[in-house]
């Protein structure tokens, strides 16, 4: 049950009223005494019901009205089913929708309250698969149908994702994403920005819940609304300050501080985000990098190449190594050449962040004379240019890998992938690397670099992956700290997160390409 005092529930009611009047032009519809609504976009609603939770006094609990057409959804329930049959009422007189499906957050009353009301007016309900099995040990009301980890409803043509993340607020609390919509509906796992603590944790696992957190940011980084079980709604704002209550709240005990501590846990993947149906499935693809792609796993738990695998199926062949540069992605391709020949179908570059680091000159792609040539039958002088390749210089480097990579697998689909942003990292006293607002020893940054890639795959004739652009990935800000291995010391290096969401990126790229150009 989402349990806060009175007081402080006064507070969030006040917050809330501040909150919606300054981001919802379309003001508040009253449904009935200590029941409002408020109108968030042409398919959703926000509800907030007054409701008495006993000992904790009144309490505004929220939840999410959606419609389609003639149809609605509801994420939890007003706490009893008298209020349900009001908020249920209103639904069908005001905005014309029957209502067809509800979805609990977690087995609370302020969540699924007015369950047996609904079930008698035939409403499907759908939850975690926990939520059934504690509410048939309480003898509750139990939700017509379970699920484990994920499911998507259709609420005519809108998709309605429910995910379970881990426990935080209950051991089965779900949050709920509406993408049409970009609204998030987080529930008790999610506090408002004015909540000072955690409220009730009497069914709180605070050992999972930063992680659970973790995961729900970085699974969601489109959302726009992100709704609280409590007090006002707002952006994602609302789960990074859940996360610092985590932190700092006197009530998080040794094992809490100690969760916050620890790397970032592997991300479970869900049956929803695979793709094991594309051209991938299957393919030998050969990862050549630093340590960003390392087997040794530098600042992660899990490696973007690890979730590649999950995710489309392919059977990875590392030969990334801490610490190289272009000059020993040559000697990497030299490697993987003489181990597997033409073994594999795909060969993806991940690298360059340290040649910025090191202070390698750009140089150039060609040199340029003035050369005799043929054109429709006369001798005529033109400008010719001839490749560089050496390993003084950036493009020398890639040049001379391109070239054996070129030379040596033909068949093959070859891709570059831009470095990421690049942030502060101490690794000794003789190791500190400053972040990338600074030149390196040759006046340039770290998008020169980036640029100079770009134009690599244009005359190799590759593909190119931008990382640097797509992944978001940026450690100067604070808020994306949590991503990469150490806020302190290691802010390079994506951790188990980080890598995550490298991997969701690449995947969607590489689903718009050939994976091989072998002909069986």
């Amino acid at each position: 049950m989402k349990r806060f005092s009175l007081i402080i529930g006064a507070l969030l009611l006040i917050g809330a009223l501040n909150l919606n009047a300054q981001q919802v032009d379309k003001g508040k519809i009253v449904v009935a005494p200590g029941m409002e609504v408020t109108k968030l976009s042409e398919h959703a609603y926000f509800y907030v019901s007054w409701d008495d939770m006993g000992s904790f006094g009144v309490v505004p609990c929220n939840g999410l009205i959606l419609v389609d057409g003639k149809k609605a959804a509801l994420l939890d329930t007003p706490a009893t089913n008298e209020r349900t049959a009001l908020l249920t009422d209103w639904i069908q007189k005001h905005l014309h929708a029957k209502l067809t499906t509800f979805i609990p957050n977690h087995w609370h009353g302020d969540c699924m309250g007015g369950l047996s009301y609904l079930k008698k007016k035939g409403v499907k309900s759908y939850a975690n698969k926990m939520t059934v099995d504690i509410a048939r040990k309480k003898n509750l009301p139990l939700p017509e149908y379970g699920f484990t980890d994920s499911l998507t409803i259709k609420l005519g043509d809108m998709n309605i994702h429910c995910y379970y993340p881990g426990g935080g607020h209950s051991t089965d609390n779900i949050v709920v994403w509406i993408p049409s919509e970009k609204i998030l509906f987080g529930g008790c796992m999610v506090k408002d920005m004015s909540a000072t603590g955690l409220g009730n944790l009497s069914d709180a696992v605070i050992s999972e819940w930063p992680s659970t957190i973790i995961k729900v940011i970085a699974r969601y980084p489109d959302a726009q609304w992100v709704i609280p079980g409590h007090g006002a709604f707002g952006g994602k704002e609302l789960l990074l300050h859940t996360l610092d209550l985590l932190k700092n709240n006197s009530t998080n005990n040794n094992d809490t501080r100690s969760a916050m501590q620890q790397p970032a846990s592997k991300v479970a993947i869900t049956e929803s985000e695979k793709t094991l149906d594309s051209q991938w499935k299957g393919k030998r693809v050969a990862f050549l990098g630093d340590s960003m792609t390392d087997k040794r796993r530098v600042g992660t738990t899990c490696v973007y190449w690890e979730y590649l695998a999950e995710l489309l199926g392919v059977d990875p062949h590392v030969y990334g190594i801490n610490g190289n540069q272009w000059s020993d992605i040559y000697r990497q391709a030299v490697k993987l050449h003489n181990a597997e020949g033409v073994g594999v179908d795909a060969i993806l570059i991940f690298a360059g962040t340290n040649d910025y680091m090191h202070g390698v000159p750009i140089g150039t792609f060609f040199n340029e004379t003035v050369e005799k040539t043929n054109y429709n039958g006369q001798e005529v002088l033109r400008k010719h240019r001839t490749l560089i390749m050496n390993d003084t210089t950036f493009c020398g480097r890639i040049n001379k890998t391109m070239a054996y990579l070129k030379k040596n697998f033909p068949e093959q689909q070859i891709i570059i992938m831009t470095p990421i942003h690049r942030s502060y990292a101490r690794f000794g006293d003789n190791n500190i690397q400053p972040d990338e607002y600074f030149s390196n020893s040759q006046g340039l940054y770290i998008d020169a670099y980036i640029d100079t890639l770009k134009q690599a795959a244009s005359y190799w004739a590759v593909p190119l992956i931008d990382l640097y652009s797509l992944s978001g990935l940026y450690p100067m800000e604070e808020s994306h700290w949590q991503y990469f291995h150490d806020k302190d010391t290691d802010r390079l290096h994506p951790n188990a997160l980080g890598d995550y969401r490298l991997a969701r990126t690449i995947q969607y790229q590489l689903l718009a390409l050939p994976s091989t150009f072998i002909v069986k």
